[in-house]
């Protein structure tokens, strides 16, 4: 019979291709200081850029010049600049209207303390 050291199977690999003790199981892995795509994206729109307007040169990031591009193309007319710019549009309404919701929603316990407050300021 054989050992169970010697099995071989599902989650028992042959003892000739096991991991040795302290080596790794990606050895080359993943350089240190490497940036993914995402980070290297938003390392690049958040570089301060200078842009000259009416009130003299300012720096703002380069996020904040392409949208002020895009909402510039879409007052001049430009359809394309505008089909873009239409759903950032609802998105910043809905969640303004979700916000303002917030705000003013008023707790039942809090409604009862000035319920409870007024009634006490008519009664004197």
């Amino acid at each position: 019979m054989t050992d169970k050291k010697d099995k071989v199977g599902y989650m028992n690999p042959p003892k000739h291709s096991r991991f040795r003790p302290g080596q790794s199981g990606n050895p080359h892995g993943r350089k240190k200081g490497s940036i993914n795509t995402l980070t290297l994206l938003e390392m690049a729109l958040n570089e301060q850029v200078n842009v000259d307007s009416v009130a003299g040169t300012r720096q703002i990031t380069k996020k904040q010049a392409i949208m002020l591009q895009l909402v510039n193309q879409s007052a001049k007319g430009d359809l394309k600049a505008t089909a873009q710019i239409l759903p950032l549009m609802q998105q910043l309404d809905s969640r303004n209207e979700s916000l303002d919701k917030q705000h003013n929603a008023i707790s039942s316990d809090d409604q009862a303390i000035i319920r409870g407050f007024i009634n006490g300021r008519k009664n004197k």
